[in-house]
């Protein structure tokens, strides 16, 4: 690949990157694209894709040299954490330094630390800012779910501390504020059934039976619609399902998409291929050229992609060397799906 083909490719996310670098003997000409692809989120929805710490690290991981850029990440990450804006860059950059972390790499591990101490410390001295999103209170709770995710009893058991030490600092935040915390919590280890040895591990200071009582057992208050809501949401309901079924019994046409495919840039962040995407990747009935499901392939929505491969397999036009390129895809769903295929 040429470096702007690379470039073009790990914008979107592709398996190609690893692939090429892996067995590549100059990498040197792909470092730049490599570290921009470290200190920049090129998710096109991250809520929907999720980070793409996985598939940068593995780039990084063709260079074997951690130092040069974990330094540069270290550096985009604090100053994305006083900026106090856009989820998911800070996500994307957080994941990424667990990936280092994770392979034994101490400045890393020494970083998350840094920073897990660092938001608890905003959040404890917060004030109340009304109308805006509190960033830094969404990256701690995505901070403790990626330490569980690596960790063992002892990580819930502090962290329960710490949080249970927070809420009895600073009445901005209660129980509803770390939901997802718990959510996590109760899927790792059962409905609640880590609750004992949160108990046996209370030192006398009483954060963590604080934490027990106002976040692991808080009900939110139920919120009850009245006479004239409930008819609203009845109506939209019976506005939103008329509009499906017109959008059933309206026929694809093909030539129509495939002339728009021409006219609009696939890695054009905010041009209009996204819409023309999606008629390919999401519609079961038609089988469109190959041409059309490359283009949606090569596009840079990761969720789409894992459509298109999933529909290119039902209909035979998944070749083995896509499949294989699939197996390092930057999207999590698009590689376990690749290898359950391979397995099957």
């Amino acid at each position: 690949m040429t470096v702007e083909q690379f470039n073009r490719a790990l914008k979107a996310g592709l398996g190609r990157c690893i692939l090429f670098l892996e067995g590549c003997e100059n990498k040197e000409p792909y470092r730049e694209a490599v570290l921009n692809g470290c200190l920049n989120d090129y998710a096109y929805d991250g809520q929907c894709e999720g980070t793409r710490a996985w598939y940068t690290y593995k780039l990084v991981s063709c260079f074997n040299d951690d130092e040069y850029f974990f330094s540069r990440v270290q550096h985009k990450l604090r100053e994305v954490l006083c900026w106090n804006d856009n989820a998911w860059w800070f996500e994307h950059l957080f994941d990424l330094v667990l990936e280092f972390a994770k392979d034994g790499y101490a400045p890393a591990k020494d970083l998350i630390g840094e920073i897990y101490s660092q938001l608890l410390d905003c959040l404890a001295d917060k004030k109340p800012q009304p109308f805006e999103v509190d960033y830094h209170r969404q990256w701690l709770e995505h901070v403790c779910i990626k330490c569980m995710e690596a960790g063992d009893t002892d990580a819930l058991i502090k962290i329960a501390a710490d949080i249970g030490g927070l809420l009895r600092k600073t009445t901005e935040y209660d129980g509803e504020d770390f939901e997802s915390f718990v959510w996590y919590c109760d899927e790792k280890y059962g409905k609640n059934g880590y609750i004992a040895d949160l108990k046996a591990a209370e030192d006398g200071d009483g954060n963590i039976a604080y934490y027990i009582e106002n976040v692991v057992e808080y009900e939110a208050p139920v919120y009850v619609p009245s006479e004239a809501e409930k008819k609203k949401i009845a109506k939209l309901r019976e506005k939103i399902k008329k509009r499906r079924k017109r959008k059933r019994d309206k026929k694809c046409n093909v030539k129509k998409i495939l002339r728009k495919m021409k006219k609009y840039d696939n890695t054009d962040r905010e041009g209009d291929w996204h819409s023309v995407a999606m008629d390919i990747a999401y519609d079961e009935d038609t089988v469109f050229p190959t041409d059309a499901y490359m283009y949606a392939y090569t596009g840079l929505c990761a969720c789409c992609r894992k459509r298109v491969v999933e529909a290119m397999y039902k209909r035979g036009l998944l070749s083995d060397e896509l499949l294989q390129e699939c197996l390092y895809d930057c999207y999590d769903e698009t590689r376990e799906w690749a290898e359950k295929i391979i397995k099957n």
